[in-house]
């Protein structure tokens, strides 16, 4: 006789329902337990643009870890001479997607000029994150344009310390709505006041996100070339002049938790985020 939770409407609704990402890493990580982890990576990138899903990639990787770890428990279970071996690669399969999947909060600072904007960039495109520019942000929040010249002394207009205070806050609070979604975000900000960095320190502790922080690093000359070149283009959200530049290098506080990155260098970039 059939068991009656699997007769008609009598079915438990609380396992009729689960989320088809699940499903989806079920296959993936059968096909990456196979030995084709490309062909894995192209199914889900293909369901994903398919199916229209704005899911985060850390939840494909929560799944293919769970999916792999029960895979594991059940070859310890069965107890045969390759049960060993196969719970082992399972468990090598899961952890490496939860290290994929961790969510990340990941500051970019430095001096105008430094390069934190490429890397910042750079970092994001990389591993497929979120980037949130703060010169972006402050423009926003005074209702112009990104390209708009706003360019001044430090402390005044757009650039005055409440102003300042208030850019910081909103970057934060965006990214805090991106990190409780499971996406990892990077900051590119100067960064130069500690206690802008304690509140993004506070925010990664209170979301769970593993925290970074970077600063980039370049030769004076270095730095107000970049300047100089982006100010004549003016494509560029950032407003610092070559006086700015030196200004706030001269009030900037010591960052003695960040990795520094020599940004002199091409291909700074992926270099800094192998690191990662």
């Amino acid at each position: 006789l059939a068991h009656p939770h699997w007769c008609g409407n009598t079915f438990d609704d609380a396992l009729r329902h689960g989320d088809v990402v699940a499903d989806i890493a079920f296959l993936a990580m059968d096909l990456e337990r196979v030995g084709a982890g490309a062909l894995a990576a192209r199914f889900v990138a293909a369901y994903r643009e398919l199916s229209g899903e704005t899911h985060p990639s850390s939840l494909e990787h929560h799944y293919i870890a769970f999916r792999a770890h029960i895979r594991a428990k059940v070859a310890c279970l069965r107890g045969d001479p390759h049960s060993g071996r196969e719970a082992r690669d399972l468990l090598d399969i899961a952890l490496g997607h939860l290290r994929r999947g961790r969510v990340a909060l990941t500051l970019v600072g430095g001096d105008p000029g430094s390069g934190k904007s490429t890397l910042a960039t750079g970092i994001a495109d990389h591993f497929g994150w979120m980037v949130l520019h703060s010169d972006e942000v402050r423009k926003d929040l005074a209702g112009i344009s990104h390209t708009a010249r706003s360019g001044g002394p430090v402390g005044e207009g757009i650039y005055d310390e409440e102003t300042t205070a208030a850019t910081y806050t909103e970057l934060l609070d965006r990214a805090r709505l991106l990190l409780e979604l499971g996406e990892s975000v990077v900051l590119d900000a100067t960064w130069s006041d500690a206690r802008f960095r304690a509140e993004a320190a506070a925010l990664a502790d209170s979301t769970w996100s593993d925290l970074e922080e970077l600063r980039c690093e370049a030769p004076a000359a270095v730095r107000e070339t970049r300047v100089l070149t982006r100010l004549r283009a003016g494509t560029d959200p950032s407003d610092a002049s070559v006086e700015v530049a030196r200004a706030l290098s001269a009030r900037a506080e010591p960052w003695p938790t960040a990795t520094t990155i020599d940004t002199t260098l091409g291909r700074y970039a992926r270099d800094a985020a192998t690191r990662i």
